[in-house]
């Protein structure tokens, strides 16, 4: 378990709670007084938006964050339904977007996340035999049980695994694919890493299972997952008008970055300790202050009162 993981038991995330059961009465043009967020329900992405909604709050903004499709999210930023949305990835969501850049009713403020992955990985056992890369699998298809372990069913990594098979890329013709669910894959790998048994899987990060399992990503595997491990970057962006109408908001989206370990130390404890994802949000924060500084420079509060102590004693930091 993480850091975060082991520090924040049920009394502390509690404790957290508290901090949100009052709102600040800064003044400010109701305009900008509630920030909406979009979200797209996935563990990875909500942990980001989790650390935006948290800092609104501290701010004294009302701000909220609605699960939709990213199609639908897309379409409410253009008419004003939304503010903000955290969650692009690219190239993944490249061609929904698209449009709403060209005709300039959304703008990209920034990239906030780099290296995402989406591939097959194996773990310690199977790495162990030598394979480091797809052309390797079929050379140990009994010591893998000629299985190729998924996540839910219709998902698109399970689709392009399925399609290798089919087309007897890198000679799997003969594997077969275990369809499941992100909690049913954890606990697979946990299963066979106990077992001593070599297992070969689709993986992805940010997720926990890149801190709880030594795993290694499988190169070779560009012409079906993409490049860099099927990687892919993440985008914040905001309704156009956005900025001009409320630029403390804007500066804050434009200044929040995160990085592959913060997000997968967050994603673990909402996993292992069922926190909600604003207290692990939260959480993280107190054990990391210092991100503060980079996160709230040149903000204010509502109120107008510098941003960096408002947050800092909201959140019970000296």
């Amino acid at each position: 378990m993480t850091t975060v993981g082991r520090r924040v038991g049920a009394a502390a995330m509690g404790a957290v709670f508290l901090l949100f059961s009052t709102t600040s009465t800064a003044q400010e043009s109701a305009d900008c007084g509630r920030v909406r967020l979009g979200t797209v329900g996935w563990l990875d992405a909500g942990a980001s938006s989790a650390v935006a909604l948290a800092l609104l709050r501290a701010l004294g903004y009302d701000s909220t964050v609605q699960k939709l499709s990213a199609p639908t999210i897309f379409a409410s930023l253009k008419n004003g339904d939304l503010d903000a949305f955290l969650e692009i990835l690219v190239p993944t969501m490249g061609n929904v977007v698209k449009p709403y850049i060209v005709d300039n009713s959304i703008e990209l403020l920034r990239q906030n996340l780099a290296g995402t992955k989406y591939t097959l990985a194996v773990n310690s056992h199977a790495r162990a035999l030598g394979i480091t890369r797809f052309d390797e699998l079929a050379d140990h298809a009994e010591a893998l049980s000629y299985t190729i372990h998924g996540v839910e069913p219709g998902a698109d990594g399970n689709l392009l695994i399925g399609q290798m098979i089919d087309r007897n890329l890198f000679g799997l013709s003969g594997f077969r694919l275990v369809e499941s669910s992100e909690t049913g894959l954890v606990r697979s790998i946990a299963a066979a890493n106990k077992a001593g048994r070599p297992m070969v899987f689709l993986a992805f990060e940010p997720h926990p299972m890149n801190v709880r399992f030594d795993l290694t990503y499988l190169s070779g595997g560009d012409n079906v997952f993409g490049p860099a491990f099927g990687g892919a970057d993440v985008y914040t962006g905001i309704r156009t008008t956005f900025a001009n109408e409320c630029p403390n908001v804007a500066l804050l989206f434009g200044n929040l970055g995160f990085t592959l370990p913060m997000i997968n130390e967050i994603m673990t404890a909402i996993i292992d300790l069922n926190a909600n994802p604003l207290v692990a949000a939260v959480a993280w924060i107190r054990q990391q202050p210092l991100v503060l500084e980079s996160w709230l420079e040149g903000l204010t509060a509502r109120d107008g009162a510098p941003a960096l102590p408002v947050v800092r004693s909201f959140m019970g930091l000296p």
